[in-house]
């Protein structure tokens, strides 16, 4: 059953069993790298629930993920860092063996690429998007 995170920016986590019914986005991304601290996780983001919920306060990137797909405008939204618990085998089992039809059943997908610049062209031929990490992952 899958995980979806709710627009309100609560960081409030609901499952939900028929996803082809339900209207989300998917937000696909890179964060940092790996020595700037690397991307946020399911676990970053439990660990902060408490605190999110009483300060509307986070980490950079949640709340913004958050506002996004609100103003797009979309209640839930799945990025899978935060919505797969991946020390979890059986959710990395689950997520792994449902990734492409997640991505399918999304009514959009929304890119964060931060390797690439605001105004890169990726048709030009030194694009940085043509470089950016998200296509190795």
């Amino acid at each position: 059953m899958p995980r979806f995170l709710n627009t309100s920016g609560t960081g409030t986590f609901e499952w939900h069993d028929h996803p082809r019914k339900l209207h989300y986005a998917i937000l696909s991304h890179t964060w940092r790298a790996l020595v700037d601290g690397g991307e946020q996780t399911h676990a970053d983001i439990s660990k902060l629930k408490t605190e999110v919920i009483r300060s509307m306060q986070t980490v950079p990137g949640f709340r913004e993920g958050c506002e996004f797909a609100r103003n797009a405008p979309f209640e839930l939204f799945w990025i899978d860092e935060y919505c797969n618990d991946k020390t979890s085998s059986a959710d990395l089992a689950e997520a792994i063996s449902s990734m492409y039809e997640r991505y399918r059943l999304s009514d959009i997908c929304f890119f964060y690429l931060e390797d690439v610049r605001d105004g890169d062209v990726p048709q030009a031929k030194h694009s940085k998007f043509r470089a950016s990490r998200w296509h190795t992952r």
